[in-house]
């Protein structure tokens, strides 16, 4: 019994330990809601934005203090306060409010992303260019593209084109088909008058089957530079008709393309190429219009056969002199081979003669311009042969030739040097006299062998 009653104390002293939540009359318990401080906090800033885009700088900061109070340790909430700032001004609550949510989580590309856009428009290219490099090198980072082109138009606004062009590739890299690198990079490639390559990045963007207003635009002006005028007048009625409220086609209407972004950036490329030739000019100045005298050079004259006859002056030779001095050329008959079976008729030089200076005092030629590779001389050659010392005449002074002619179904020997003697100048008969019978040219009449053509069993009758 005793123990019966100290379990039933017990048992209601434990009871009376235990509190249960829940309404009065009901056993259905009570669920207290936690706040989920993080998404509160998402949620405030959302409506922070939206009330700063609208102009509405108050509701926007009070969201921003309400969402501090849910999570004051969240990067979203300092970068947000941050930017924030950025839009009303205050650059240097901005750089502070920035920093304060790189030393909350140094890891988070968005604030490394954001921090180097606003560096950048605070005129802080090398620091603008560290932290979007930095938001690109964290692996969990996705939108690495978007920082690609943060980057190439930050180059662009402090005249780096060079690497502008560099990040606009990457940036195509990682999304192929981002139009707003894609047309940025034509941009580009048109501000440095690469027309080619401007076209290509257009019809790279124009093949993923997208087109706009900016794009149209730009396309026009490339045509028009490349000198394809109907091509750019139907891009630009297309304009006019697809999109007749835009910017772009006002621009066209009013015929005021110079004002457009595309011909803004190209008069700044003109205008940073000519502060560099400036800078490294040694005066430091450059004339835009420079006085260039320019000095013609002549033409070479032509180098022909006539002009070149002309330049050389040629003393006229005295052929009688010249006869006279080489005593002709000697011509011995060869007897006629007594053999039937011998056809072939040779021929026999004889030995050059050694005294040339009889033959060098009457040519002698004078030569005003002479040319080492191509010289052309209206003097015929001469070639001498002398006759051999067992038929050379007494006069050893006169060279002769000893070559032997024979020849075969001609006139006879008289009737030959009687024609050759009749058609000869005062200077050759005077040669021919000097010539002795051994010398003159004799014709022979050709005989025919019966007993070939017997042998051969040929009919000696004609049919």
């Amino acid at each position: 019994m005793r123990s019966l009653l100290a379990l039933t104390i017990s048992a209601l002293a434990l009871t009376g330990c235990v509190t249960e939540n829940s309404y009065d009359g009901n056993d259905k318990p009570v669920v207290e809601n936690k706040i989920n401080n993080t998404g509160a906090a998402r949620t405030r800033i959302a409506l922070a934005l939206e009330y700063l885009s609208t102009g509405n700088s108050s509701q926007a900061k009070y969201n921003l203090e309400r969402a501090a109070s849910f999570s004051p340790d969240l990067p979203e909430v300092h970068y947000s306060f941050a930017y924030y700032y950025q839009q009303v001004g205050e650059n240097v609550q901005a750089d502070k409010a920035y920093q304060k949510a790189i030393k909350i989580d140094p890891n988070d590309p968005n604030t490394r992303n954001n921090y180097g856009v606003f560096l950048c428009g605070i005129n802080e290219y090398d620091r603008a260019t560290e932290q979007l490099l930095k938001a690109i090198e964290i692996p969990s980072y996705i939108r690495v593209a978007e920082s690609y082109e943060n980057l190439a138009l930050c180059a662009i606004e402090f005249d780096d084109f060079d690497n502008a062009e560099k990040y606009f590739k990457s940036a195509i890299k990682h999304s192929s088909m981002r139009a707003s690198s894609l047309i940025s990079l034509a941009a580009l490639y048109y501000a440095k008058s690469d027309l080619h390559k401007a076209k290509e990045v257009l019809l790279r963007y124009e093949n993923s089957g997208r087109v706009s207003s900016r794009s149209l635009l730009l396309s026009y002006l490339v045509e028009q530079r490349m000198g394809h005028i109907e091509k750019a007048e139907t891009t630009a009625a297309t304009i006019l008709q697809t999109y007749p409220t835009s910017s772009e086609a006002g621009l066209i209407r009013e015929q005021q393309t110079k004002r457009s972004e595309f011909e803004i950036l190209r008069s700044q490329y003109r205008q940073a190429k000519l502060n560099e030739l400036q800078a490294s000019s040694p005066a430091g100045e450059v004339i835009s219009a420079p006085q260039i005298h320019i000095v013609k050079k002549k033409k070479a004259p032509a180098t022909s056969t006539s002009a070149q006859n002309s330049a050389t002056k040629i003393t006229p030779v005295d052929t009688g002199s010249v006869l006279a001095a080489l005593n002709t050329a000697a011509v011995v008959v060869a007897p006629l081979p007594t053999s039937a079976d011998t056809t072939a008729v040779t021929t026999k030089q004889t030995e050059k003669n050694n005294d040339a200076a009889a033959v060098m005092s009457a040519l002698e030629i004078e030569h005003t311009h002479t040319k080492a590779a191509t010289t052309t001389s209206a003097v015929p050659s001469v070639h001498l042969a002398a006759t051999p010392s067992s038929q050379a005449p007494a006069n050893a002074n006169k060279p002769q030739d000893g070559v032997k002619i024979v020849s075969f179904g001609t006139a006879t020997g008289n009737q030959a040097v009687a024609n050759s003697s009749q058609a000869a100048t005062p200077s050759q008969a005077q040669f021919n006299n000097e010539l002795t019978d051994a010398e003159k040219v004799v014709f022979y009449q050709p005989k025919r062998n019966a007993a070939v053509f017997a042998a051969s069993g040929y009919s000696s009758a004609p049919e």
